[in-house]
């Protein structure tokens, strides 16, 4: 079992998933000199992962998540939909079944948040099957298959992570790769954020680790999500590795928030301050602690960052001498105008169905093909009032069961406090950064609430006999 102050993965018992971390790497290095023979390796490096996903499940969710986040390799792509994300989805369908033939439980589907999730893929489809098609010269910007795709399969992660994450130590390990996704993600925009001063594209923008990092405003969004994991996690470990190397990283996630100039970063920096100025209390050594702390980093960053990024960053109205961010502004209030437009003009119910707001917007509104830019106008036009009223039910059940674990006593096999405190406070940051992104199709919200259903099922566990379950 994990301790309080350790993020290190558990001793494995057995030595498949080393082996095949080896054979992964050697098919790596394969494919680095020859071809044919690298196929070789990564088909052997595969059957023994299949073995290591039938003994050890939770494993296979941590590659599963990464297929999620990160590009592939070429030798990795596969061809259409024959993907290693689909491979692997079809890979634990199988082995739901084999276990529940095996112990007939689907306790999942008495998860609020799945029933809840259930509703939406109903509305979500009866919208679909209603919507109108678009006329063949806009059809590239028809995007139903795609949001279909995106929410069925990241609905079935879910199923799978919350089924086969079934220990404080696999969630550990899920949240210890997330981390580590973000830690490789940031520095990358060394890269061009420091010396692209004057260029059209000075936002910094990652060039390696999570694909949609290169938009700069998600870019930001991981950074702060960074800042508090690191932030709670170093309130409750005691390893000075940890405690010292945390400083350091969170002096670079900042430092990143900033080169990124997106003023939806500025708004939850400064949430996220008021979150943590208010957990801090009266205890007056805690404040002075964070304000030094915090003081010493901006001004670092200010000191740093080139000046074009930190007017964009403070830019929320018309500012003549930025052209880029007025812009920016300018096109929100369009997409605000004509969500209004065409939800006015769809029925209320059902919406115009998903993927279909932007050739709609082009051929109804201004003749642009752009995004909502906002998760909530998304569910609001593209499944109507049912939909959107079901989201903001599931955030409220998943921020219930949050509050709910903070209240709870910590238990041997509960959910660790600082993994609490920190997938609270990312969802809030989460919802805040959705009134300025389509942000409710991406893999962050699946595994915020997924997250949130394993630590409520430990903590019940853990505490009440009548509460376990299979």
């Amino acid at each position: 079992m994990l301790h309080e102050n350790s993020l290190l993965p558990p001793k494995l018992s057995t030595p498949i998933p080393w082996i095949a971390i080896g054979l992964i790497a050697v098919g790596a290095a394969l494919s680095a000199f020859f071809e044919v023979e690298a196929y070789v390796g990564l088909a052997v490096a595969g059957c023994i992962g299949l073995v290591v996903m039938y003994l050890k499940p939770e494993y296979g969710i941590l590659a599963f998540t990464t297929t999620f986040f990160l590009y592939y390799p070429p030798i990795l792509k596969g061809a259409g939909k024959i993907t290693p994300n689909n491979l692997l989805g079809a890979m634990f369908f199988f082995l739901l079944c084999h276990q529940w033939l095996q112990k007939r439980d689907l306790w999942f589907l008495k998860v609020r948040q799945i029933q809840i999730f259930a509703a939406i893929s109903v509305i979500f489809l009866i919208s679909a099957w209603f919507a109108p098609s678009a006329p063949r010269v806009l059809a590239p910007f028809d995007r139903s298959q795609k949001e279909i795709w995106d929410f069925f399969t990241q609905l079935a992660f879910l199923i799978f992570m919350i089924h086969f994450i079934k220990s404080r130590d696999h969630l550990s390990l899920l949240f210890a790769l997330l981390l580590l996704l973000i830690c490789m993600t940031a520095p990358s925009v060394f890269y061009t954020g420091l010396g692209a001063g004057g260029t059209d594209d000075y936002r910094a923008a990652a060039t390696i680790g999570i694909q949609s990092a290169k938009n700069s405003n998600r870019l930001a969004f991981f950074s702060i999500f960074g800042i508090a994991s690191l932030w709670y996690l170093r309130q409750d470990v005691r390893s000075p590795l940890i405690r010292n190397g945390s400083v350091v990283m969170t002096g670079l996630f900042l430092l990143v928030v900033f080169l990124s100039a997106s003023r939806s970063a500025l708004v939850n920096l400064v949430v996220l301050a008021i979150i943590l100025t208010r957990e801090a209390g009266v205890d007056l050594q805690k404040i002075l602690t964070t304000v030094l702390v915090a003081g010493t980093l901006i001004f670092l960053t200010v000191n740093i960052v080139p000046e074009q990024n930190l007017k964009r960053m403070t830019a929320f109205g018309h500012d003549p001498s930025q052209r880029e961010a007025t812009k920016s502004m300018d096109e929100r209030v369009s997409n605000l105008k004509a969500a209004v437009v065409i939800f006015s003009q769809s029925n209320p119910l059902l919406g115009v169905g998903p993927g279909n707001f932007r050739w709609l917007r082009h051929l109804h509104f201004d003749r642009k093909h752009v995004a909502t830019h906002n998760g909530f106008l998304w569910a609001l036009v593209t499944g109507g009032v049912g939909m959107f009223l079901l989201y903001l039910w599931l955030f409220w059940t998943t921020w219930k069961d949050l509050k709910w674990l903070q209240r709870q006593p910590l238990a041997p096999d509960g959910p660790p406090r600082w993994l609490i405190r920190t997938v609270r406070t990312t969802f809030l940051l989460f919802l805040v950064f959705s009134l300025f992104a389509e942000f409710w199709l991406e893999i962050i919200i699946y595994l915020l609430i997924g997250m949130t259903i394993v630590m409520k099922r430990l903590q019940e566990n853990s505490t009440s006999p009548q509460g376990q379950t299979a």
